[in-house]
């Protein structure tokens, strides 16, 4: 449950019968709203939960009827009102990013299909290089796009390097990026920000483990900006799909806090 909502940013429900709910499953699991398939043909009884406190969905008969289909179908009903049916809608969203000539900086806010990186390149006019940065061995890895050579996957919560030989734009749609924890090594590492709602650079440093300083690229001018953690100077504003160098002198894990 933990890999499906880590890979999809939205927590499952379980849909289990009364029989799973009472003999095959512990209490791990009954933090999970529950879809329950129990038959009594009746919606005005209650069903078995089994380990469950409470049930959100029931599905109460595999016998109904409705006008257009042929044979039985599956009755369920759901307790709550409309609004509160919207909260389980998952909805997708587009994000746009204007890249500028040269190299820009950027992590990808979005659930992505294991994406690599000739994916990623593929999907960006005029992008020629996408390059990622290993904190651990504080080297770059380079792939040129068309080249089937030193492809590697893109990361939830990492930032990227990207070259494009025109002004471009990077659009995608997908599934909103709720959690992705990442690995913060000793020395510099490039994290990407996916949240939703912008933060600042020294709010940022102060989430991640003896943090000292935070840099961004400016894309427009092909330039870096410094922060250095606790000095009230050149703090700067971090928007949903900017990545950031980040320097720490202690491994932590990094879990999207900021």
């Amino acid at each position: 449950m933990a890999t499906i909502e880590n890979k999809t940013g939205v927590q499952p429900l379980l849909y289990v019968n009364s029989d799973y709910a009472n003999n095959y499953l512990d209490n791990s699991v009954n933090v999970y709203d529950l879809w329950i398939a129990h038959w009594t043909y009746d919606s005005s009884l209650s069903p078995d939960i089994g380990i469950w406190n409470d049930w959100e969905f029931w599905q109460y008969s595999n016998q109904g009827s409705i006008p257009g289909i042929t044979g039985d179908v599956d009755m369920d009903v759901f307790k709550g009102n409309l609004s509160e049916l919207n909260d389980f809608a998952i909805t997708t969203q587009h994000i746009s990013y204007p890249l500028y000539e040269g190299w820009n900086l950027i992590t990808i806010p979005l659930t992505n299909d294991h994406w690599t990186a000739a994916t990623l390149g593929s999907t960006i006019d005029k992008c020629t290089v996408i390059c990622r940065f290993n904190a651990s061995s504080q080297s770059y890895s380079t792939h040129v796009v068309g080249i089937p050579y030193n492809d590697f996957p893109i990361m939830d919560g990492v930032g990227y390097f990207v070259y494009v030989t025109n002004n471009s734009t990077l659009s995608m749609i997908g599934y909103p990026l709720e959690s992705a924890p990442v690995s913060i090594d000793t020395e510099w590492n490039l994290i990407g920000w996916y949240q939703d709602t912008a933060t600042m650079a020294a709010s940022l440093g102060e989430n991640i483990t003896n943090c000292s300083v935070v840099c961004k690229f400016n894309a427009s001018s092909q330039s870096y900006s410094t922060h250095v953690m606790g000095i009230p100077y050149n703090d700067f504003s971090i928007e949903r799909g900017m990545a950031l160098f980040i320097y720490a002198t202690k491994e932590s894990i990094w879990q999207g806090e900021g």
